[in-house]
């Protein structure tokens, strides 16, 4: 137990509660521990019951599947890319921009009447971690196909088109929308810097 203690120590704070907070959500819900009605966002409830814990626990509470563990990998890699790679030591920032990119997705999901953002938000990380990646980059969906790291944003609408129809797609493209005006706003100018740099352009 204590070694299992210490490798979660490990992983940046981020990460870190991300991944915990939907194991943490979830988990209970799967056992019947937790009524999922108490995670989730309804905007009177919100902002005229003050249920305001809804507002973070809409975004941890997963499938209760088998699409709970590729939901646990995609949160996992995505954060910890972003936070070793693109905010290293700096994980107070990430975490500032997830709140913003969060709320965000509240308001653009709102016309869809969302009650769920985890995979808005998984759609917004894979768009960022893609715009982001180094020209070539290849990855893996669940170890059975390896396309263009640039593809997988799209490769999860699909999936969740397959999985949930229209209105789970929908939901994805909010979150790919996010996803790009965060990059565009936050991450855009300084990644085109570095590829100029990287290839003896000056901007």
């Amino acid at each position: 137990m204590e070694s299992l203690i210490t490798e979660i120590k490990k992983i940046p704070p981020v990460t870190r509660f991300s991944v915990v907070s939907l194991v943490g959500l979830t988990v209970p819900v799967m056992l019947k521990m937790l009524n999922p009605e108490k995670l989730i966002y309804f905007g009177p409830w919100v902002w005229k019951g003050f249920q305001l814990w809804r507002l973070p626990t809409s975004f941890f509470f997963g499938s209760t599947n088998i699409n709970f563990i590729f939901e646990v990998s995609m949160l996992y890699r995505m954060t910890n890319q972003l936070e070793s790679t693109t905010f290293p030591g700096n994980s107070s920032d990430l975490a500032w921009q997830l709140f913003v990119a969060s709320g965000a997705i509240i308001l653009a999901t709102r016309p869809l009447k969302s009650i769920l953002f985890l995979h808005p938000l998984l759609a917004c990380l894979a768009y960022v971690s893609s715009a982001l990646a180094p020209p070539g980059a290849q990855t893996s969906i669940m170890g059975l196909l390896t396309i263009p790291v640039t593809y997988f944003p799209y490769v999860m609408v699909g999936m969740d088109l397959l999985s949930g129809g229209p209105y789970a797609a929908a939901q994805a493209v909010a979150g790919i929308i996010v996803g790009h005006l965060w990059w565009w706003a936050c991450m855009g100018r300084r990644a085109r810097r570095r590829r100029r740099c990287s290839t003896g352009k000056m901007e």
